[in-house]
């Protein structure tokens, strides 16, 4: 070429872009390409295109690898992960670790907890790979099923499903035509980022109160297992685990167990 560029070339899917996926206009194309001068080429011999797969895009990404790297796995902290709640095998650990040493506190059961739980994990996670590799076949099965119908309906329904076709309003009345979906949507969030400040709020906000004796009574109480409980479930289950790499997930769903 007169620009001193070549193809690099790519592995993986041979069509990078697609439109009408499931359809009977469904149409494979290859417009995503790299290329390089051959100083660069030099530089990153080992250089090479990689088209992933991907289900939400029309797109195929493509990642630039430079070096062919050798996989050297790394150490990394523990973290529950909230897909073990769906194995059987989860709670039974969890439940022997509890048990199994009544006289040992609770630091020294979430710590045998831990481990032994990061120990079952290493054979979840080859099982976890080979069903992603399932998953990636069937997702290359899908693709070439352009013309059967069964996938056009599936397609349908999604899109059907999908929709908003009703709202309801303040007045608590359904509203069904387009314009009045929409009118109830931006009244909807005028009304919640519309804010009303009076002069007694901000009195409020610049007065400094001290707490009475009884509050003060009230903060120097036992912590209640009532207590306890609302502070547990009212955390989002997915937010930051603690320092041993347990989330509020471990403790609502086994709650009866660790209690």
């Amino acid at each position: 070429m007169e620009c001193g560029l070549s193809d690099l070339g790519f592995t993986g899917d041979k069509f990078t872009w697609q439109r009408g996926r499931g359809t009977d206009r469904w149409i494979s194309e290859q417009l995503d390409r790299g290329f390089a001068t051959s100083t660069w080429r030099s530089l990153f011999p080992s250089a090479e295109i990689i088209v992933h797969e991907v289900s939400t895009s029309d797109h195929m990404p493509l990642c630039l690898q430079l070096n062919r790297q050798v996989y050297m796995p790394r150490s990394k902290r523990f973290r529950f992960e909230n897909m073990w709640i769906q194995e059987n095998e989860c709670r039974n650990i969890i439940q022997e670790c509890w048990n199994g040493e009544h006289s040992c506190d609770i630091m020294h059961k979430m710590a045998r907890c831990c481990v032994k739980l990061e120990e079952w994990e290493g054979g979840m996670i080859k099982e976890l790979k080979l069903k992603m590799s399932n998953y990636r076949r069937e997702m290359q099965r899908l693709r070439a099923r352009r013309d059967e119908g069964e996938f056009v309906d599936i397609v349908k329904l999604k899109k059907k499903n999908n929709k908003i076709t009703k709202l309801k309003n303040e007045a608590e009345e359904w509203q069904d035509t387009d314009d009045m979906i929409q009118d109830t949507i931006v009244k909807y969030f005028k009304t919640i980022f519309t804010a009303i400040t009076t002069k007694a709020q901000m009195s409020d906000r610049i007065a400094f109160l001290r707490i009475t004796d009884e509050q003060s009574s009230s903060l120097l109480q036992t912590v209640t297992e009532e207590e306890i409980i609302t502070a547990i479930f009212a955390m989002f289950p997915d937010k930051s685990p603690g320092i041993n790499g347990l989330n509020p997930c471990f403790f609502q769903v086994y709650w009866n167990i660790v209690k």
